[in-house]
């Protein structure tokens, strides 16, 4: 007799076990779950706020290349003068660009991700595709510079005029990381 009650106790705990163990399973998977959603809207939320500044920030330093780009139409004889305002310009992209790089950065980590929505895939293209521009459009303009300065310094030579100084400055190293990355 007590031989069939422990086996029907025994029985019984194990089945209590298993169920308890199921319903761990099961409240596991929910809370996975529930944690992947909300990671889910975090990082499509966080594609759509950036993407916006991003583009903003990107139409903002195009018109600033147009501008740097006009400055480089003077003579010699008037470059040193009008080096400082091509300078500052130069800087100003710099600095928004450095300035941009947190927002840049969490862009590009949030579009690592496989994400099944078609608008979020198309900004992350284009940001991608801009973002290349802008990185490369800055070289551009510091490249453009620097050999102007180049001739410019070949001039002053003969003139016995000052050497002007070329300009040497270059994004921070996550933005340059995130640029080879998206080559």
């Amino acid at each position: 007799m007590f031989k069939n009650s422990f086996l029907k106790i025994g029985f019984i705990l194990i089945l209590m076990g298993i169920f308890v163990m199921s319903l761990e399973c099961v409240l596991a998977y929910i809370n996975d779950y529930s944690i992947d959603i909300e990671k889910s809207n975090n990082i499509k939320n966080n594609i759509n706020y950036y993407y916006e500044i991003f583009n903003l920030n990107a139409n903002e330093l195009k018109d600033d290349m147009v501008i740097i780009n006009d400055s480089f139409n003077v003579y010699f004889d008037d470059f040193d003068i009008g080096k400082n305002n091509i300078l500052s310009s130069i800087e100003k992209m710099h600095d928004k660009l450095n300035d941009n790089s947190f927002k840049i950065i969490v862009l590009y980590n949030s579009c690592q991700y496989d994400i099944d929505n078609n608008l979020l895939n198309e900004k992350c293209r284009v940001f991608s595709n801009n973002y290349l521009k802008m990185i490369d459009s800055y070289r551009v303009i510091v490249n453009k510079y620097n050999d102007f300065v180049k001739q410019y310094n070949s001039y002053a030579y003969k003139e016995g005029k000052n050497k002007l100084n070329f300009y040497n400055n270059d994004v921070n190293l996550l933005l340059k990381l995130i640029y080879n990355d998206l080559k």
